[in-house]
């Protein structure tokens, strides 16, 4: 069964598509087990390190707290200390202080104006005496508006007056209209010898300095952090709307069997973390609760997290799946195009770089370009023996006019025009002679431009004679290139073809232009006339046959004349790929014939 489903999903498959799905399930199989096994493990760690961060932060919000608390005690334990080494400096017992006495008086307002000053926590500070008469104050005029005859604050004084002991005790004031509330603590001032209670302190200080320490529970969502007062009412709440409101039950009956826990209870269908703790002797327990979800929301980034890196991992192996896929089978496939091009003929291809790859697919492409260039030698050689051989065949042809019985002739028939006096006949003859030496010259086939120019020239004035002013031809020549290299005979069939097919086949009077100029490190060379010019058949017929020729092999049959595709052959045989043979023509406005090839000196 196993085996036929494999058979299935790779036989008969293209190389690219079994690497690819090979790759994905090496790594995909792993990576999905790994990645489950890791969440797992990375959750538990996760809900044991969030459940002992939460009993540290309360732990710390705990010394934090008590550290608050203490700071004030010890303020009071200075202001009482200040007020005795007072009355002492005054000459006063140094068991009796009158806190009234106006040198007194002075004193603490001065102690009060400082702390304010140097404290900006601080609302205000109130100095009682002993039976409970407000002696002295000093407040924040821009945050403080407490009224100190309200029916809570004689609540409060009487509280105090009730508090014999050296504790502090502690309460929640409403100091402004929007119900913002105040921490407010005091505490008696007894002589430290005689025993003797001179009165009172009271510090207001702003909520917020007390509430700070509460912020890394609230800022959690559903956090609530709760100062609860002898296990009766609460003198602070997270909602502040509960501050002075009584505990609930099951809070208070466990502040009355413990002093500190932490446990894990369900409310509204969520599992809340309560922690509890007495804050030093001052009859305060502190009880914070956060929901399990946000101590332990790190597990849903985790999860997010999880996910987005298998989804992440997933593309990534797919794409470098693919890009390997691609990697290893597109030499392969630029090999099967490059036979493929091979099969329908087409040699020339070139050197084809596989780029890096494996040292098989480089052999394979070694071996298989040298098999090309082989066979392409061989193309070539047989091409270049069957062009010799033409032009052997030519060579013969020519030689079998006795060279010498035709200078003679025309040497006779120039004496006689010269004799007659008729210099056109003598400058025909001459030319005709001239092109003749040239022509039947076999002993080179590379000529010096100067040379063929000489030759084209010749043929001119002897086309002259037949056309007179019928046909006016320009000679543009840059004579610093008179010494470059040319295959010989080029210029004077091309010129041919132009009176041929173009100038006799057009009504009116024939132009030829022949330019041959320097064009950087070449040479380009022109011949333009207004003949009847290519039809659109001949032209792309010639345009297929240059790109045929740059194969290794094409009809020879076609280029048995000295005509256009001959002239063609025998300058890319000099020049190779180096040659520029282009032909713009428009049918009945004439053509251009432009020849642009290296500019070599001839030697």
């Amino acid at each position: 069964m196993m085996r036929k489903l494999v058979n299935r999903i790779f036989n008969m498959r293209s190389m690219q598509y079994q690497l690819l799905l090979t790759y994905l399930l090496i790594n995909l199989v792993p990576l999905i087990i790994v990645g489950s096994l890791s969440y797992r493990v990375a959750a538990d760690l996760i809900t044991r390190e969030a459940m002992q961060n939460n009993d540290l932060l309360l732990q710390s919000i705990n010394r934090n707290v008590n550290s608050y608390l203490k700071e004030i005690y010890d303020q009071s334990d200075i202001f009482t200390a200040l007020i005795i080494k007072n009355a002492a400096a005054d000459g006063t017992s140094s068991i009796h202080a009158d806190l009234s006495d106006p040198v007194n008086l002075a004193y603490l307002s001065t102690y009060m104006k400082d702390l304010l000053d140097n404290d900006e926590e601080y609302i205000s500070i109130r100095i009682f005496s002993d039976d409970g008469q407000l002696i002295s104050y000093a407040r924040n005029a821009d945050t403080y508006n407490h009224k100190y005859n309200s029916p809570e604050e004689l609540t409060w004084q009487q509280l105090m007056k009730d508090n014999d002991g050296d504790d502090l005790i502690f309460d929640m004031h409403t100091f402004e209209v929007n119900g913002i509330y105040s921490f407010t603590a005091s505490r008696a001032i007894i002589h430290p010898v005689s025993g003797e209670r001179l009165g009172y302190i009271s510090y207001d200080k702003s909520l917020s300095s007390f509430a700070s320490y509460f912020r890394e529970i609230e800022y959690r969502s559903g956090g609530i952090m709760q100062i609860v007062r002898n296990n009766d009412t609460y003198l602070y709440h997270s909602n502040h709307a509960r501050i002075g409101k009584p505990v609930d039950d099951s809070i208070r009956s466990r502040l009355e069997t413990i002093r500190a826990d932490s446990f894990v209870a369900e409310m509204n269908g969520k599992d809340i973390i309560f922690s509890y703790n007495t804050l030093m002797n001052s009859g305060l327990a502190v009880v914070g609760s956060v929901p399990m979800s946000e101590l332990t929301e790190g597990l849903q980034s985790l999860r997010d997290i999880t996910l987005a890196v298998s989804i992440l991992s997933l593309i990534l192996v797919f794409l470098l799946s693919y890009y390997l896929s691609i990697y290893m089978t597109r030499p392969i496939q630029r090999l099967n195009s490059l036979m493929t091009r091979v099969e329908s003929g087409n040699f020339n291809i070139g050197r084809e770089k596989m780029g890096n790859t494996n040292r098989e697919i480089h052999q394979l492409n070694n071996s298989f370009h040298s098999m090309v260039t082989r066979i392409n030698q061989l193309i070539k050689i047989q091409y270049e023996t069957e062009l010799h051989k033409k032009d052997a065949e030519l060579k013969a042809l020519l030689m079998q006019i006795n060279p010498h019985f035709l200078y003679n002739t025309l040497e006779v028939i120039n004496g006689i025009a010269d004799y007659e006096g008729v210099e056109q006949i003598s400058e025909i003859t001459q030319s005709l002679s001239k092109m003749l030496r040239y022509n039947i010259d076999l002993s080179r086939d590379q000529v010096a431009l100067a040379d063929e120019l000489e030759n084209s020239r010749n043929f001119v004035l002897i086309l002259k004679s037949r056309f007179e002013d019928q046909l006016d031809v320009q000679w543009d020549i840059d004579d610093t290139i008179l010494h470059c290299k040319i295959a010989k005979m080029v210029l004077q069939p091309l010129l041919e073809n132009s009176i041929k097919h173009g100038v006799e086949k057009k009504l009116g009077k024939g132009f030829i232009r022949i330019s041959a100029n320097r064009n950087g490190e070449r040479v380009e060379i022109r011949i333009a006339d207004n003949g009847a010019g290519f039809s659109a058949d001949k032209l792309s017929d010639f345009e297929r046959y240059k790109r045929m020729s740059g194969h290794s092999y094409f009809d020879m049959s076609a280029s048995s004349n000295l005509g256009l595709k001959n002239v063609f052959n025998r300058l890319r045989i000099v020049f190779g790929e180096e040659l520029i043979f282009d032909i713009v023509s428009e049918e009945h406005e004439g053509t251009t014939v432009i020849i642009n090839i290296p500019g070599i000196d001839y030697k």
